[in-house]
């Protein structure tokens, strides 16, 4: 089975284009970062602090976190329940939080199961931010994804929108910064770009252009 892995900062469009290309190539497309948000809503859900490392690994191995294909596409579930259309992926406090539930190694280890588990028998477009490093460093091709932190942040900034929620674009920004900071810095499975891997500019480029970048990088 092939695997594409696009790793990259966060809101500079790794979900756009990673869709966007398994469906020009028939591939699945699956979004790791929705399963640590998976992670993060059962934390939330419950009123764990998530600075407690002991809790949260306790919680999260105690549930079952999963990636399904379904009907040619992934699916998200937190026990039992899909959450892959609900928007309590995606709020702020889930956007807050998700980098402190993500560092813990012990966290990623379980998460990594569910990675791999999706990926056994189709052919993957997989974006996170260590799948081309750590969880498929063997991937066929690898993608790193960056943007401007300002371009970022208005995109975010206008999911948000979407969802009806009203969030300060400085605050915005800071958070975007934050989540930088802590994805470069964390001990384990640190977001890097690899030696081998090609670098998109998705905040100079249009969608359109890093997709045809992409696909000549693959030969497609």
């Amino acid at each position: 089975m092939a695997i594409i892995a696009i790793d990259g900062v966060a809101g500079a469009g790794k979900g756009t284009l990673a869709a966007e290309l398994a469906k020009r190539l028939g591939y699945l497309h699956v979004d790791t970062g929705a399963l640590y948000r998976c992670a993060t809503v059962l934390i939330l859900n419950k009123n764990i602090d998530p600075t407690d490392e002991e809790k949260v690994v306790a919680t999260v191995r105690a549930s079952k976190i999963e990636a399904k294909q379904i009907d040619g596409k992934a699916h998200y579930f937190l026990d039992g329940k899909d959450l892959t259309t609900s928007n309590s992926l995606r709020t702020p406090e889930v956007n807050e939080t998700v980098a402190k539930i993500s560092k813990y190694p012990r966290v990623r280890v379980e998460i990594r199961k569910a990675q791999k588990n999706v990926a056994k028998n189709t052919n993957c477009v997989i974006e996170g931010r260590d799948i081309s490093t750590v969880v498929f460093p063997n991937a066929d091709y690898k993608f790193f994804v960056v943007a401007d932190t300002q371009v970022r942040a208005l995109r975010r900034q206008k999911d948000y929108e979407k969802q009806g929620l009203v969030v300060p674009f400085a605050d915005v920004v800071k958070m975007i910064e934050e989540r930088d900071k802590a994805d470069m810095e964390r001990e384990a499975s640190p977001l890097v770009c690899p030696k081998d891997a090609c670098v998109v500019d998705n905040g100079k480029n249009t969608v359109e252009q890093s997709i045809t970048q992409m696909l000549d990088f693959i030969g497609k």
